[in-house]
């Protein structure tokens, strides 16, 4: 028996990705804390709600409960992002591999309208809109592949781009701009060509100048082992490159 019934959307549903929607683009700051009480309040839903919620978020890393009823908001290290971009440059060029191949003519008019937003909201200085087409372009082009794979890259996305926004506010550097920009078109027109090796150079290469820029930007004693990592594994597999 098939029912066409949609799932019902809770208060704790809500609740969730407002609070996820707020952490991961900087509307709440790494490492504040916050009382239950006065976020149960101010969203107007009850403890219980807000509690499944919580725990949803705990259990994606972007809080942890700490006493008196009240909760932190994860910090941002470059240990984190070492493990969130490692594993992007791991999963997300063979998401290019399957997907490419698949894509039909409006998915590649839409990763094109996407491409066309994004630029101009980057050259435009609009941040907002350039983290939403951003995002639309890149996931676009991953649409094709298995349910499974695809959530597990649209997390990885969304946790990266905690560290994307706070660093991109600081970034003024026109130069690193226009080479995002090259990148993206490349990404667009290896898709549009149907050559999903190539997409996944530029994926790669994109991927990796972003986090490892990040990494030199902020200095300390950490390094990007896992990062260094699956870009050598890549090479071996690829019997090296130019």
């Amino acid at each position: 028996m098939t029912t066409d019934a949609q799932p019902t959307t809770t208060s704790a549903d809500l609740a969730y990705r407002e609070l996820r929607e707020a952490i991961l683009t900087g509307h709440v700051s790494a490492g504040e804390v916050m009382s239950q009480v006065q976020l149960a309040a101010q969203m107007q839903i009850s403890r219980t709600p807000l509690r499944e919620a919580v725990r949803r978020l705990e259990a994606e890393g972007l809080l942890s409960s700490e006493s008196n009823r009240r909760v932190r908001v994860s910090e941002l290290t470059l240990e984190d992002l070492d493990e969130v971009y490692g594993q992007r440059l791991l999963l997300e060029p063979l998401a290019l591999h399957l997907s490419v191949p698949r894509l039909n003519r409006a998915d590649l008019q839409s990763v094109q309208s996407a491409l066309d937003a994004s630029t101009a909201a980057l050259r435009a200085g609009d941040m907002d809109l350039f983290h939403e087409h951003h995002r639309e372009l890149h996931l676009g082009l991953v649409r094709r592949v298995g349910p499974r794979l695809y959530r597990t890259i649209c997390d990885l996305w969304d946790h990266a781009e905690r560290y994307r926004r706070v660093f991109l506010v600081d970034d003024k550097d026109d130069t690193r701009m226009e080479g995002s920009i090259r990148d993206h078109e490349d990404l667009v027109a290896a898709a549009e060509a149907r050559e999903p090796e190539q997409c996944a150079q530029v994926l790669t290469r994109h991927l990796s100048t972003t986090a490892l820029t990040i990494f030199n930007y902020y200095g300390g004693p950490e390094r990007p082992d896992m990062i260094h990592e699956v870009l050598n594994r890549q090479v071996w597999t690829c019997g090296g490159h130019d």
